[in-house]
């Protein structure tokens, strides 16, 4: 993980736990007192995510492996797929060459051997 998003998240947590401590000291009027709780506890939920990228990398080891085989699969495609270009290309090769050779020779040889090649 990046370095800044560490600290982009322990900025975020060291923000939220100073605003939880100041609206612990300082009297919220009763009127906005719900809309502020609603706030706070909304930013808390997305501090979860700063904590999780904070402590625990943030990735998850089974979508790690699952990425890792994708990209091994991806190579194998692309190499299974360069051999099927080389393997349809010798085939046309060999077959454009018997024919040439054995089925045009045959043609020749059935005519009494006019117009050999």
């Amino acid at each position: 993980m990046k370095i800044f998003e560490k600290l982009a998240a322990l900025l975020f947590l060291i923000l939220m736990l100073g605003l939880v401590a100041f609206l612990t000291y300082v009297s919220v009027p009763e009127s906005s007192e719900k809309v502020i709780l609603i706030i706070i506890g909304g930013l808390m939920t997305e501090s979860a995510k700063g904590v999780g990228k904070l402590v625990g990398g943030g990735e998850d080891p089974e979508k790690l492996e699952q990425r890792s085989r994708i990209r091994k699969l991806e190579n194998e495609y692309a190499e299974l797929s360069a051999k099927y270009d080389t393997l349809y290309t010798m085939y046309n090769k060999l077959t454009e060459t018997l024919l040439r050779h054995h089925v045009i020779h045959d043609e020749a040889v059935n005519k009494g051997g006019q117009d050999v090649k």
